[in-house]
């Protein structure tokens, strides 16, 4: 409890330096840092990542995010009608959700957009079932830090 009598969020560190022959501590050094406004910041970032998710979770949209370099980072639960549980999702989008004659421009596409870092758009045919291919606009957004990456 802070002197203004409101609650705080303290880290504490603490180190003994020396002991008596008895081996008690005879000097301790410690700090001891307010970090409320860290764990605030924390909570309001778990807010938010809620709301991305529930409104991704929403939308009967297939919704994807991934890395710099491509690599899958977040795949909404629409996803599975397309690509069952357990399964690599990478992988098995381009061997088998993916139809063999959209593989080349969307790898193309795919590429410019990260070599690039420009908006995606695409139109391709994804395997629903054995032998239902569904065509998709396909629309992807690069998100970039201070420095472009």
């Amino acid at each position: 409890i802070h002197k203004s009598g409101h609650s705080v969020w303290i880290f504490d560190r603490a180190r003994v330096f020396g002991r008596d022959a008895a081996g008690k501590p005879q000097s301790i050094l410690g700090v001891a840092t307010d970090i409320s406004y860290r764990k605030k910041s924390e909570q309001e970032l778990a807010e938010k990542e809620e709301r991305f998710r529930t409104l991704a979770e929403a939308l009967p949209q297939l919704i994807w995010m991934t890395d710099g370099a491509g690599h899958s980072l977040y795949n909404n639960s629409y996803w599975q009608q397309y690509i069952p549980a357990g399964q690599d999702h990478e992988s098995y989008f381009w061997n088998q959700v993916l139809h063999p004659h959209d593989y080349e421009p969307l790898k193309e596409a795919w590429t410019k957009s990260l070599v690039q870092k420009t908006a995606l758009q695409v139109e391709v045919r994804l395997r629903k079932t054995a032998e239902d291919y569904r065509w998709h606009s396909g629309n992807g957004q690069p998100v970039c830090d201070a420095q472009g990456n």
